[in-house]
């Protein structure tokens, strides 16, 4: 009995060395934006996605990846972090950087004072847009996505901006640390937690998400944003690639939830009672 324990240990052994580890990413530093916006969209089914890169603290937080497909679902597109992209993929561990520094400007901060979270002062900020144009005349648009962190606490924002407008509720919970589908993550990318759809705690992490086109047959703008709360590490990158345009949406839908019946009274009263004391 004792010998066939060990010889069953031997081989459980045996096989779990010879498993291979989940691919890490290969990742490029870059913040030229026609590259940015052709790894995110390459054919977006016949309308022009142009980026339009805004801002970086530091130029190793923006670049492009490929060979996800093992690690977070999906093989290519671009990546925002507020760490190093270099070192993500690398066997790294948090924090991916050390005091990058540098505060948003006034149109960057602006969009981030509009998530729900932890004070106004950010640092560490990277924001990419992308111009799509008018040959869209879908009602969605889609893309793979995976948000891996290694906060603590949700600390590092990151916002998802249709025009302007702030659109990245999943689930009605702010997309960051304390959304309810955030897990441990189980990658060798060098964060501690991911976002899983609907809680799922298996690999992969991706996300399909789906925004809605404002005016479809219009030209309308994304922007992404992440920045960190000055604590110089525990970092956040988001993934995104596979852009699609499609009638109805194949994910995840991105969007402001509605108000609540709560807060339609409450604007309500509040408009009644303007009224009442002008008279």
């Amino acid at each position: 009995m004792r010998n066939s324990l060990y010889t069953a240990w031997c081989i459980g052994a045996i096989i779990a060395a010879a498993a291979p580890e989940a691919a890490a990413v290969t990742t490029v530093v870059t913040n030229d934006a026609f590259d940015l916006a052709s790894a995110f969209a390459p054919t977006p089914g016949g309308a022009t996605v142009t980026g339009n890169f805004v801002e970086v603290s530091n130029g190793n937080q923006i670049g492009t990846f490929t060979d996800g497909a093992g690690s977070i679902g999906f093989n290519s597109g671009i990546i925002l972090s507020s760490g190093n992209v270099a070192e993500i993929g690398i066997g790294a561990v948090a924090p991916l950087s050390t005091s990058f520094g540098g505060t948003p400007n006034v149109s960057t901060n602006a969009l981030l004072n509009q998530i729900p979270g932890l004070g106004s002062s950010h640092g560490d900020t990277v924001r990419f847009s992308l111009g799509i144009d008018a040959g869209i005349a879908n009602d969605f648009i889609n893309f793979s996505f995976a948000y891996l962190t290694s906060e603590i606490s949700p600390s590092d924002k990151f916002g998802i901006f249709v025009d302007g407008v702030y659109t990245g509720y999943l689930a009605g919970s702010v997309i960051d640390q304390a959304h309810p589908w955030m897990n441990t993550a189980a990658t060798n990318l060098g964060f501690g937690q991911a976002l899983y759809e609907n809680g799922n705690t298996l690999n992969p992490q991706l996300f399909t998400l789906s925004l809605r086109v404002p005016n479809p047959g219009s030209a309308f703008d994304i922007d992404f944003v992440i920045a960190d709360v000055f604590d110089n590490g525990l970092d956040t990158a988001i993934f995104l690639g596979d852009f699609t345009a499609t009638t109805t949406a194949q994910g995840q839908i991105a969007a402001i939830p509605e108000p609540s019946r709560t807060a339609f009274l409450a604007l309500a009263g509040f408009v009644w009672l303007r009224r009442r004391s002008r008279k």
